[in-house]
């Protein structure tokens, strides 16, 4: 999973839901550990495990971050983690910006 330091070119998308999240320090834990917070649905102690990392530096062609924020949440909810992709690097090979560039086109 990805350094949660300096994510400002990340957008963390809620699996099944398609809304944004924004990770927060979860002060519960006896080390600094992360969970996420949907700004759609409003759920909150997301795993990371539970959140599409799309990085704007990988996105498909032209488009950026932005597209992605703008994108409605209806059409976000299609993005699915394949459970064959054990890491980030396994999502991009496998498919996952395809699914982005779907969504976004």
């Amino acid at each position: 999973m990805p350094s949660e330091t300096y994510l400002t070119g990340v957008v963390k998308i809620h699996q099944n839901c398609g809304g944004q999240v924004r990770l927060v320090e979860d002060l519960t834990q006896r080390s600094v550990e992360f969970s996420g917070q949907c700004l759609h649905c409003a759920s909150s102690k997301i795993p990371k495990e539970n959140c599409i990392f799309l990085y704007e530096d990988d996105l498909p062609g032209e488009f950026t971050k932005r597209d992605i924020v703008e994108t409605p949440t209806q059409d976000l909810q299609e993005l699915e983690w394949d459970d064959r992709w054990s890491c980030y690097e396994d999502a991009v090979d496998g498919g996952l910006l395809d699914q982005v560039q779907e969504v976004l086109t």
